[in-house]
């Protein structure tokens, strides 16, 4: 597991909260993960993306956007969450799959790109 938070980031993780062995949180803007939150094994998140070295980006870290994780969702194994998606209270993401929308609450996501492929009943 590994955590990167830039110095002027803004990282939030709430209670109960998990992460399997070479999971990665790479925060340079904002990261909000609430309560009850399980991320499984080698799961990526990142809130920004790259672009191609030039004078106006010498770093090559591109837009920023914030990734926003509600209470109670499960992330599965070798999923990656890009930047600008909110997923939504008990939804799951399955393993392998790369989320690069936001995800409705109580939501079964799969695939890549992710797409719903059920809706739980709470």
């Amino acid at each position: 597991m590994k955590i990167n938070a830039a110095p002027a980031s803004s990282l939030s993780i709430g209670d109960k909260f998990y992460i399997n062995y070479f999971a990665i949180i790479d925060c340079q803007f904002k990261i909000v993960i609430g309560n009850d939150v399980k991320i499984g094994p080698h799961v990526y998140l990142g809130d920004f993306d790259h672009v191609p070295r030039t004078a106006e980006t010498p770093s090559g870290i591109g837009n920023f956007k914030r990734i926003v994780v509600e209470d109670g969702v499960w992330i599965g194994a070798n999923s990656v969450i890009l930047k600008g998606v909110a997923i939504g209270s008990n939804s799951i993401v399955a393993a392998g799959a790369v989320v690069t929308k936001d995800v409705p609450p109580n939501t079964v996501v799969a695939g890549v790109p992710a797409r719903e492929i059920k809706s739980l009943k709470r």
